[in-house]
């Protein structure tokens, strides 16, 4: 890809506000790999994670959680969704995201904000024209796991998934999108909408500073969905950051140079299917994070990453531990 990104993030102030960062665990499940990457065998399988973050401030203490994983409770899910792990998923929450903050020693009460990367739930039918041949994409088992799980906290999602909650399930029965995947009050949800992401940081050219502070910025991140949204967190006051990257992408070697999203195209070459609702936005927006991946002192997590967490599971990493900043 040829897009020409400058990637550069400021610099600490003095006394510089930051976010101490932990994983949580969200459940597991397996994927279908060629569904997301191009170039393996059809019955290839990934075991994976589905991991959610909690975050706090340095200095006000404010909790923050980043999406909220599996829940427990799947028979509960729209039926199309339910019919669709019956066939087809095999999923698995040994310890939902809510019991995951309670044994870190934090009560999801005290959770401020909750920011969801975006608002999947049940079977996406990629508005294409081919919907017999679409799969499932799994974020949508995930994301928003359960609202009342929080019940004094502000949920932020990115704008775009306005259009997603006009006509919900079970209003619409076969609607994607459950109506309670967010509190009901307004004045809970903040939908991030083009004027917030007022700035450029690390090659995204749309982020929204969420505390204006420098310490958390949440990025621009359409392309899997509308609303999609990515986390920018600085993990220091000398110049650690993370990244976190909910559906960017979905197997960790697409951060390989040269790695394609899988995709079907008909016989002129046009993408007909593939786990992302704008596949070019996608593929530009996995681009800009596997040039800020490269960069010092940065981290780069994705909802999905078998790697890191067959590394990390169960260490210090995890809530009531945190994740070491690079710098």
């Amino acid at each position: 890809m040829s897009t020409s990104i400058t990637i550069t993030l400021p610099s600490p102030s003095n006394d510089q506000s930051y976010m101490t960062v932990s994983a949580l665990e969200g459940g597991h499940l397996d994927l279908p790999v060629s569904h997301f990457l191009e170039g393996v065998p059809n019955d290839e399988r990934n075991a994976v994670p589905v991991l959610a973050f909690f975050m706090i401030h340095s200095k006000t203490g404010t909790k923050i959680v980043f999406d909220s994983g599996i829940k427990k409770d799947i028979e509960n899910l729209a039926p199309a969704a339910r019919q669709y792990i019956n066939d087809h998923l095999s999923v698995r929450v040994d310890q939902d995201v809510s019991e995951s903050l309670l044994i870190g020693g934090v009560n999801p009460s005290d959770i401020s904000h909750v920011i969801f990367s975006h608002l999947h739930w049940d079977q996406l039918r990629f508005f294409l024209p081919f919907p017999s041949t679409c799969f499932v994409d799994t974020q949508l088992l995930y994301s928003v796991g359960d609202a009342s799980w929080f019940p004094n906290a502000t949920f932020i999602i990115g704008g775009g998934s306005r259009k997603l909650l006009q006509d919900p399930y079970p209003q619409n029965p076969d609607s994607a999108f459950p109506s309670d995947c967010v509190p009901k009050d307004p004045g809970r949800t903040r939908f991030l909408d083009d004027p917030d992401f007022s700035e450029t940081i690390g090659g995204f050219p749309r982020a929204c500073d969420l505390f204006n502070d420098g310490s958390l910025y949440v990025i621009d991140a359409h392309g899997h969905l509308d609303g999609h949204i990515n986390v920018l967190a600085r993990t220091s006051p000398t110049g650690g950051w993370i990244l976190l990257g909910g559906d960017t992408c979905h197997d960790h070697r697409l951060f390989e140079d040269g790695a394609k999203i899988s995709c079907e195209r008909n016989e002129k070459g046009e993408v007909t299917m593939y786990a992302h609702s704008d596949f070019y936005a996608a593929e530009i927006h996995l681009e800009r994070v596997r040039r800020l991946r490269k960069m010092e002192g940065v981290d780069v997590l994705v909802a999905h990453d078998s790697v890191w967490y067959n590394i990390h599971k169960g260490g210090e990493s995890f809530l009531p531990g945190h994740i070491s900043p690079r710098a």
